[in-house]
């Protein structure tokens, strides 16, 4: 069940992000389970989506500047693994808007 609530949280937080007619990352980022531990450390400095030439998202985390040993010291690995699945989610969801948009 926790899984289909971070999903929840996601498409709404999808929602919020397009609702003023622009991209905007902050409700994306606000709704991600565990944010207020988790971007002390990771920050779009650390992990970055980009678009490819053929207009895929490329998803990058740059590992070695997050100070992984005080996040995990802050975190539970099931904490952290919520946080990732809302975010993979998110971007499977934005990947599936661009392909139908195409």
């Amino acid at each position: 069940r926790v899984h289909c609530s971070i999903c929840e949280a996601a498409d709404q937080a999808i929602r919020n992000a397009k609702s003023e007619g622009k991209w905007n990352n902050e409700p994306l980022l606000s709704a991600a389970p565990h944010t207020s531990l988790i971007s002390e450390f990771i920050t779009p400095a650390e992990v970055i989506t980009t678009v490819s030439n053929k207009g895929d998202l490329v998803y990058c985390v740059r590992a070695g500047a997050i100070n992984d040993v005080e996040l995990m010291s802050k975190v539970s690995v099931d904490q952290m693994t919520e946080f990732f699945l809302y975010a993979k989610h998110v971007n499977a969801q934005v990947a599936n808007m661009r392909s139908l948009e195409q």
